[in-house]
């Protein structure tokens, strides 16, 4: 068998532009990269919430999520059965290892469980001015089982309400952050108040207040 004879300098010159050519245009050509978004939240093992609903609304948007689970839970479609926080020195670790990669340029929190989860969120989000904040207050699931502690809680109004540019609490969640008797916000004109209220209190941008607690036979949101 004859050896194959090596390229000529000139010959691997010609091939190595041509190569650089292909993939300059290729890069050109290219679509841009997908903005990234974050969840911040816990995980709903039915996945009819927490990060598991924020991956897929990400998802359809078209943009890259990735997820900073706060909590792993046990629960179905009727109900939360048991929370397990996730230590807070494996969240940093999350966050820091996700900032230096995939920054984000919003984030979206839900469950905190613990004061602790609260302040190392509320840590991130004092570094990353720019980034637009969605908070969705998450206190408790719609069963009645507490997914954030009155430390976090605390932590919640006083550090991360404020950096807020959107919050979207349900009606007892505004209930409480407001320290209104439950069933207080029973009309849209009360929720439209209660929206106004918790702008004006906490200094987030703005309050989209959920409609499906309120009674009624629509469930209207009010912005």
């Amino acid at each position: 068998m004859t050896p194959r004879r090596p390229l000529q300098p000139r010959l691997f010159a010609f091939a190595a532009a041509c190569a650089l050519r292909v993939a300059a245009a290729l890069s050109a050509t290219a679509p841009p990269r997908a903005a990234v978004a974050w969840t911040i939240a816990g995980s709903d093992s039915s996945a009819g919430a927490g990060v598991e609903a924020d991956l897929a609304t990400f998802r359809c948007l078209g943009v890259r999520g990735c997820a900073v689970v706060t909590a792993l839970t046990a629960q179905s479609t009727q109900g939360v059965k048991a929370v397990l926080p996730t230590p807070v020195e494996h969240l940093e670790t999350t966050i820091a290892t996700l900032e230096a990669d995939l920054p984000p340029a919003a984030v979206k929190t839900g469950a905190l469980a613990t004061a602790a989860t609260a302040r190392a969120v509320a840590a991130f989000l004092e570094r990353t001015p720019d980034c637009r904040v969605v908070v969705d207050p998450v206190i408790s699931s719609t069963s009645g089982k507490r997914l954030l502690d009155d430390a976090g809680l605390a932590a919640l109004t006083a550090e991360i309400l404020p950096r807020a540019d959107v919050v979207c609490p349900n009606a007892p969640e505004a209930e409480l952050l407001l320290g209104l008797d439950p069933g207080a916000i029973a009309t849209a004109d009360d929720a439209a108040a209660a929206a106004r209220a918790l702008r004006d209190a906490f200094g987030c941008g703005a309050v989209l207040l959920k409609g499906g607690h309120v009674p009624g036979a629509l469930a209207a949101d009010v912005f």
